[in-house]
Order: C-alpha cells, then structure tokens, then sequence
C-alpha cells in the first residue's frame, strides 16, 4: 500500500485495506464517510475536524484509532517513502489527535475535493509496516482478510467477519465467504475464464470481447455497464491571454 505500480496489480487492496471516505454506493457522485462517521468545518474550509467509528477492528483484532489515521497519513507524506497516495489531500499540513475517535486536520489552502482525495488512501497498522509481514501477510481493516498470495496466481481473501458495516438489509458485511483475485495476464484466457464461469467479474475488458459478448444469448445478465464514477478531475485554464480573459468565458 501506498507504493506507486499499477492499478491491476492492487485489486485486492479494496478488501484488505479500509479508507476515511468511499464514493457514494447510491450513485451520487460525492464521496461519504466509511471509517469516517462525521466531520465538521471551520476557519473558512482550513480546518476540519472528523470523527472516526469506535468498532472498528484490525485483522489482527486491535482496535482501530485516530491514531492510526495519522500514522497512516505521516507515512504517506513521508518523501523518503516516495508515495502518490497523499497526493490529492497535499494540502493538509498538520494533523492533531484529540482523542481516540476525533482527529483534526489543519489545510494550508483550500482543498474542496479533500473528502474525495482519502478515498484512494489506504489506511495501514504501524505493527504491520514496522515488521516484515507487510507484504508476506498484510493486515487492513478491510471487509476480507488476508490467506494466501501466490505471485502471478492469486490472492485468496476470507470474510472478516469483525467488520463493522452492515448492508441495507442490516445484516453484517461481507455477505460473501471470500474472494479470490485471479491473474491471467492472456486477455483471451481472461475472457474465456468469464463466459465458463472460471471467473466472476473480468475488469476493463477489451472492445473486441465486448462485441463477442453481445453475440452471447445471456450477454445481459453478464455485463454490467457501470453509472457511477469514481473519479475527479482537474481542469486548468490560462487566464492571462486567449479567451479566458473574458470574464464571460
């Protein structure tokens, strides 16, 4: 966690690890809290102040604190460590532990997607860094719990079953018993492994498989063509020549 690599190579990083915020599951586009339960702000948008859940759980079972927010966000900041992970919440400069559940942030400038900037920062247990089982057996606060990772293969995850959310029919989560990530580098094994039933989900799919699919009698029950977005961007305009310098622009 935190180190630069690619996207494909972290998809277990959503089981394992939990984050402050996730975007919306209703589809709203905002990012809401996860082990974060409110915040409050001042000084203009400088200063915020949030409050975390007090049943949270680590895989190892210790109690999850602001503690372990700043810890996480003081190693993210870190230049020797080198991490992108921290990049979209820069602003932040200082972070003060109040309490066990409460930890306030202070901005050195405004930063109006800083809810959405936690989303892809993953919080980490100190025991677990300081140690060499960070990579061999990494611990979250995640929905899945580590078991086995066997490189170019797999990673094989089991339900935490401490995990403090529950569903909308108020049952805890996860609902599913474990989830095991498969790499096949062949897109074509990929797709195959899909139509068979090998696999359950195949992520960003080529545009030749999906006209293939859309041959299929079931094509429907097996794509799924997602609404939600679960990114922001970030426009930039010169002000001082060409168009821009029309306000009415």
């Amino acid at each position: 966690a935190h180190q630069a690599g690619l996207r494909n190579n972290k998809n277990a990083h959503d089981g394992l690890y939990g984050t402050m915020t996730v975007w919306d599951p209703e589809g709203s586009g905002l990012a809401v809290g996860d082990h974060v339960k409110s915040w409050e702000v001042a000084d203009g948008g400088l200063t915020w102040v949030f409050t975390i859940h007090d049943n949270i759980e680590w895989h190892n079972g210790r109690k999850f604190t602001a503690d372990d927010v700043k810890y996480t966000m003081d190693r993210v900041f870190d230049p020797e460590l080198g991490s992108g992970s921290g990049r979209k919440v820069k602003q932040i400069e200082n972070l003060e532990v109040i309490n066990p559940t409460t930890i306030k942030a202070t901005l050195s400038s405004l930063n109006g997607a800083l809810l959405g900037g936690f989303i892809d920062l993953r919080l980490v247990a100190k025991e677990n860094v300081d140690g060499d089982s960070f990579s061999s057996g990494p611990i979250g606060t995640g929905p899945f719990k580590f078991q086995e990772y066997v490189v170019f293969d797999r990673v094989v995850m089991d339900a935490h079953t401490a995990y403090h959310d529950t569903g909308k029919d108020g049952s805890l989560l996860p609902y599913l018993d474990g989830v095991t990530v498969q790499t096949l580098p062949d897109p074509t094994a990929l797709y195959t492994a899909l139509i068979t039933g090998l696999v359950d989900t195949y992520w960003q799919m080529t545009p030749k498989f999906m006209v293939q699919l859309e041959t299929l009698p079931d094509a429907k029950a097996i794509v799924d063509d997602s609404r939600l977005k679960t990114a922001f961007n970030n426009f930039f305009w010169e002000w001082d020549r060409g168009i821009f310098q029309d306000v009415r622009a």
